[in-house]
């Protein structure tokens, strides 16, 4: 995208950040377009224009009051707990202790709060008290305060018994201001934390296009768009190990305080996650035979783990075939089977709806608690047939007749799964549709549970996979859940499940046309090197390839033309492609691609895609 209007040359043969270098040092230069190392100021940008290949700068001030969510800045009676974390205990009212006020204010109001233990406080100002803060999640530019004890001559009881000094991630898109103390070029991310580790001179530093400068400080940041602060911190190690016991079926611990170590996508399973939830991502991933997991709630997939190295605080899980036992055929005894029988099936808690919740008074409330623990006390409460579960809270519910957006949410719902059909029946095939595979999953690409439907049935699974055009193949449970998969070559044994394959209709009526939904809509490119920023602007995390991970941009677009509320898709780097309602402002991604879904009668408008943040 371009900035129009009027424009001066500020510099020919430059880079990204001697641009952004030359706009911040001219009073004239509001904005900077760059294209072909052409550096261009403008004062104003009220329009913009498609022109790939360019990028757009945007100066602004940071307010000295809040400037940085910096871990020295504490006062006494507080002590830094958690950067870049949120507590996920209790049902917090969120801004309770105030809004739009100071880190400084925030402090001395939880100082000054009976209840208030620990403080939180982010990015927008705002301040909210935690009794407890047990199990935390990550949240980027927040900061956790720890009203600390009074200061006794014993050493305190709760100390660590060792801590290591590491360097994390503290703030994207910025920089420290000031004079560095060393300056380091050619470096790498990695090589840049290690430096700041050994050197006694650096708690803070700045990262970008293989710079790094160390500081003391950081009591001023800036905006910095591709920068990269990282700050150092003590990090307790209160549990040196991972408890090698917690497995869940279909899988085993393979090593404790070890790591695969061949070259992975670290996190590619997801940040923040129990042992529970990154054994069951890795128990869903096709590609995933071994599951790499930190004290820090990272998951990482391992395709092979052959040679492994040491690594403290970890743990390696090995997917294993789950024993099947055989049904006996002794005879029945003459007592009458309860309702609950296991020969006759069991009842399991599954996901319904993701990004929803159900509206309505729950049964009943339970906080601080795991997703995989919400399904068990649905399970065990007879009024629970569904469940909401957001942010460490679970609500049963008797029904759920009406839902409503929820972000981060998800709904959950008891039902009866039966074993005495182990297999879905093979020939209930609709006109364009054929039985592939029964009892076994496709094992091909990384699909998207359920994205054509859940709790539907065998006939709309397949009209829904007729109407897509990326769906191929038609994979099918017993659950009613429904998976597009646009390849199917090779395959796993799943029971009570199907495999439709679409085929071309032998005898096609002269009414009907093959996709008839190309004809409507189609994708238009809107922005490069780009990110659809409106929901962060709102303080919002987007699902990162929800539409799909390692796909190819034709199936990234005609993913987004499938899907409902998807009218902007945007690809980064070739590997996640994510759906987004709307695209109002956007930010720098280097490798990214954005289009837009427009009816293909309309004329072109080239998106609705305008600030750049």
């Amino acid at each position: 995208r371009r900035c129009m209007g009027e424009a001066e040359m500020l510099g020919s043969g430059m880079s990204k950040k001697a641009c952004k270098q030359a706009c911040s040092k001219s009073e004239k230069c509001n904005f900077a377009n760059l294209k072909d190392d052409q550096c261009m100021s403008l004062r104003t940008c009220d329009e913009m224009s498609d022109d790939p290949g360019c990028v757009t700068f945007y100066k602004t001030e940071i307010p000295s009051e809040n400037p940085t969510l910096a871990p020295t800045m504490t006062i006494a009676g507080m002590e830094v707990y958690k950067v870049n974390m949120k507590c996920a205990t209790g049902q917090p009212i969120f801004g309770n202790l105030g809004e739009d006020i100071s880190p400084t204010r925030c402090q001395k109001i939880c100082l000054e709060t009976p209840n208030c233990s620990f403080a939180f406080y982010n990015d927008v100002r705002q301040c909210t008290s935690f009794e407890t803060c047990d199990d935390v999640r990550q949240r980027r530019e927040s900061i956790v305060w720890k009203k600390s004890a009074a200061t006794t001559t014993t050493a305190p009881t709760m100390a660590p018994a060792e801590a290591t000094v590491q360097v994390h991630q503290y703030a994207m898109n910025k920089k420290c201001l000031g004079e560095a103390e060393d300056v380091w070029s050619g470096s790498s991310k990695k090589a840049c934390r290690e430096e700041c580790i050994q050197h006694e001179n650096c708690n803070f530093a700045n990262y970008e296009d293989g710079t790094c400068e160390s500081f003391l400080t950081c009591d001023n940041l800036a905006a910095d768009p591709g920068g990269l602060v990282l700050a150092k911190m003590e990090v307790p190690v209160v549990n040196p190990t991972l408890a090698p016991t917690a497995s869940i079926p279909g899988m085993e611990v393979y090593k404790v305080n070890m790591k695969c170590a061949t070259e992975p996508n670290f996190g590619d399973l997801g940040d923040g996650l129990s042992a529970q939830e990154c054994q069951e991502s890795c128990s869903s991933s096709s590609k995933c035979n071994f599951a790499f997991y930190d004290k820090g709630g990272r998951c990482t997939s391992f395709e092979t783990c052959d040679q492994v190295r040491e690594r403290r605080n970890t743990i390696v899980w090995r997917k294993i075939a789950v024993t099947t036992v055989a049904p006996t055929t002794a005879a029945p005894t003459t007592e009458a089977p309860t309702s609950a029988a296991p020969a006759e099936g069991t009842i399991q808690v599954h996901q319904y709806k993701d990004g929803k919740a159900c509206v309505g008074k729950p049964e009943e409330v339970w906080s601080g608690i795991s997703r995989n623990a919400c399904k068990q006390k649905c399970l065990d409460a007879a009024g629970c047939k569904y469940a909401n579960y957001d942010d460490s809270r679970c609500e049963s519910f008797q029904s759920c007749d009406e839902v409503e957006n929820s972000h981060d949410g998800v709904i959950l719902y008891k039902t009866f799964v039966p074993a005495s059909n182990p297999t879905l029946e093979p020939t209930a095939s609709v006109p364009g549709m054929e039985v592939f595979e029964v009892n076994m999953k496709c094992a091909t690409g990384q699909p998207n549970f359920g994205d054509l439907g859940s709790r539907i049935s065998a006939e709309e699974c397949q009209e829904k996979c007729l109407a897509s055009a990326a769906c191929k193949f038609a994979f099918y449970d017993s659950d009613g859940q429904c998976t597009s998969f646009k390849t199917c070559d090779s395959v796993r044994q799943r029971r009570a499940t199907i495999v439709w394959q679409k085929v071309a209709a032998k005898s096609p009526p002269a009414t009907t046309t093959a996709e008839p939904k190309e004809s409507h809509s189609s994708m238009q490119l809107v922005s490069t090197n780009m990110v659809c920023a409106d929901m962060m602007q709102k303080g919002m995390k987007p699902k990162w390839g929800n539409l799909g991970k390692g796909i190819s941009e034709e199936t990234c677009k005609a993913s987004c033309m499938d899907m409902p509320g998807c009218n902007f898709a945007f690809l980064d780097h070739g590997v996640d492609c994510t759906s987004f309602e709307t695209c109002e402002y956007q930010r720098d991604r280097e490798g990214a691609v954005i289009w837009q879904k427009v009816a293909s009668d309309s004329p072109s408008s080239g998106g609705r895609g305008g600030h750049q943040k």
